[in-house]
């Protein structure tokens, strides 16, 4: 059975492949991403809650 090759020289079942592998890459590092992105609100209110505090007891 002959094998189409697109313009890249690639039979689609190789380019399937290789977008297979480059979303499961991008899963992870979106997961990643939004892991981080959490972290960073969480803090962020954490400082924010902080400033409020470190205001109430220096205006008292």
């Amino acid at each position: 059975m002959a094998r189409k090759l697109l313009k890249s020289g690639k039979s689609a079942d190789e380019k399937l492949t290789e977008q297979a592998t480059e979303i499961e890459q991008l899963k992870v590092e979106n997961h990643l991403l939004t892991a981080k992105h959490e972290a960073s609100v969480e803090r962020s209110d954490f400082v924010e809650e902080l400033i409020a505090e470190l205001a109430m007891s220096v205006y008292q």
